[in-house]
């Protein structure tokens, strides 16, 4: 099931690349697509690789191999993407590590607030700061002095964030018990 996810993640990122003209305008199409998806399920279904890597993947290597696979495969298929929205080497894989992580912490607290809102905050911070390195690239940053920097600390709060909601919920599934618990989870995230 996880390599299916990601195969239909990586399959999302390539057609979006092609509607898309810039590196915004990717982001927001890939986040917004995770968003809607989240959205039309009832805060259901989100990403089932996540609770597989914090909940399982622990207990045994090749789990945790596939779900280490799954998340670094989708990262260089939307770093290679960003290459086609003229993102240079060193920010494209930062850009995509961003997207993702970022994602992951919206799932969480859009679950939690039952509301899009993270999505939409994520797809805003990611598309404006994967601009600006593209604009970077190119020459054609706009703005007053450190508008990149203001985004970039904007980006680090949000994947702060997401990254203390992970760490959080990874510790409250450590001391649940029963696999079979853990699993349907995995499978559907959040409560009606």
């Amino acid at each position: 099931m996880t390599l299916l996810h990601a195969a239909g993640v990586i399959a999302h990122i390539n057609s979006a690349t092609v509607a898309a003209s810039t590196a915004a305008e990717l982001m927001k199409a890939v986040i917004g697509h995770f968003r809607d998806e989240f959205v039309s399920s009832s805060y259901r279904e989100g990403c089932p690789t996540a609770p597989i890597a914090i909940e399982d993947a622990s207990g045994s290597a090749q789990l945790s191999d596939v779900t280490r696979r799954c998340f670094q495969d989708t990262i260089a298929a939307l770093a290679a993407r960003l290459t086609e929205k003229d993102v240079p080497p060193r920010p494209r894989r930062r850009a995509a590590t961003n997207a993702l992580t970022s994602i992951q912490g919206a799932f969480i607290l859009a679950c939690v607030m039952h509301s899009p809102s993270p999505f939409d905050l994520t797809i805003a911070e990611v598309a404006a700061s994967t601009q600006a390195a593209a604009s970077t690239s190119t020459g054609t940053l706009t703005g007053k002095g450190n508008d990149a920097m203001t985004v970039t600390a904007q980006d680090l709060r949000a994947n702060l964030i997401g990254a203390r909601a992970l760490e959080f919920h990874a510790r409250r599934s450590v001391r649940s018990r029963g696999a079979r618990a853990r699993a349907a989870r995995a499978v559907s995230p959040c409560p009606a």
